[in-house]
């Protein structure tokens, strides 16, 4: 049976991070799930920080909603094993002083951290340790998972960093690292990819590729591997079969969308052009370049309510400070949008004049 901590004895909350503020740390939780950045880790660490400052309740509510997030995109890995254990921890509170509730989740903890180290951790412990042993040794691979991916979040950051500033030797460096820390993640693997694009041996630039895709399981590779061959290879065709495959693994990659308008609209096929964007800003309405050739196109098709709205979107998701001069200009279209719109309804009332 787990420990139930005893009312007005202050424990280390050893499955949290160093111990955060609860306004700042409040701040930053919320600034992820605002931006819709980063959800799963805004509610995770909100819960986190709630329960470092023992606001439970308040804890379990976040908590409820980042094991929803799992459920939805069947996933487990480490910050999932956080959740659990977090979860635990509340359960192991005089709030609540549930030992099963807390045991069962230490144990689901447990076991999605066995993946990463299977040595130190099995999913059914032997009986020789104590529920608190067990749980210190979950608590302990969960900070060290945390401290390896915050280094290798860092190294990737700083790699992208290097490369635009020109330091390609450097960035390769760190993305190096990366790979060496925590070789089964993919996120180091596309990152070399990307630098690679532009390469004339496709071999590397493959099998970085290959790496991030098996590694992930998911699409972005193909999306990398697809801009290589329209941007670089001039070969529309090819990537446009490369998207198909991205589409298949997963239809709502916003950026399999984009792409695909993009060489629509280069082809100067609009009506499919038109379809592509819409499908993008609907699955991702972060994006204010695809907001803008959307309007653009409808501006084209003289739907001009309808480029006016995706106008007023792209300078409600633009960031002020980079395109400050392409608003003023948006704004002037507009203007003039607003001039044709206006012309068109009082060409409508003549026509029903005529009419009568």
């Amino acid at each position: 049976m787990i420990e139930i901590l005893k009312p007005g004895v202050r424990q280390p909350l050893r499955c949290s991070c160093a111990l955060l503020p609860y306004g700042p740390g409040m701040e930053l939780a919320n600034e992820h799930i605002a931006e819709n950045e980063d959800l799963f880790y805004g509610y995770v660490l909100r819960a986190d920080v709630s329960l470092q400052h023992g606001k439970v309740d308040d804890a379990m509510i976040d908590i409820g909603v980042a094991l929803n997030m799992i459920r939805d995109f069947d996933r487990l890995d480490y910050e999932d094993a956080k959740v659990y254990a977090l979860r635990g921890f509340a359960h192991s509170l005089p709030t609540y002083s549930n030992g099963d509730l807390a045991h069962r989740d230490y144990a689901k903890a447990m076991e999605i951290l066995s993946k990463e180290y299977p040595v130190r951790l099995t999913a059914n412990p032997d009986d020789s340790k104590s529920p608190s042993e067990i749980r210190e040794e979950i608590v302990s691979c969960t900070i060290e998972m945390r401290e390896k991916y915050f280094r290798y979040g860092a190294l990737i950051r700083r790699a992208k960093s290097h490369s635009d500033l020109g330091n390609c030797r450097f960035a390769f460096r760190d993305l190096a690292r990366a790979i060496e820390l925590l070789p089964s993640q993919p996120s180091a693997y596309l990152a070399r990819a990307e630098l690679r694009v532009a390469d004339d041996d496709d071999g590397p630039f493959m099998a970085d590729l290959d790496q991030a895709t098996r590694h992930s399981g998911d699409s972005e590779g193909y999306i990398v591997l697809a801009k290589r061959q329209h941007s670089i290879l001039m070969d529309s065709v090819s990537a446009m079969v490369t998207i198909d495959r991205a589409l298949q693994i997963n239809a709502n990659n916003w950026m399999a969308h984009c792409l695909r308008g993009e060489i629509l609209l280069e082809s100067e096929d609009f009506a499919g052009a038109i379809d592509e964007f819409r499908k993008t800003v609907s699955l991702f309405p972060h994006a204010p370049v695809c907001h803008l050739k959307l309007a653009e196109l409808l501006e084209g098709d003289e739907d001009f309510l309808g480029a006016k709205a995706e106008y007023e979107k792209f300078i409600k998701e633009a960031d002020k400070a980079d395109v400050l001069g392409i608003i003023d200009v948006i704004q002037h279209i507009k203007d003039d949008l607003d001039e044709k719109i206006a012309r068109e309804g009082a060409n409508d009332v003549d026509v029903e004049k005529d009419l009568a």
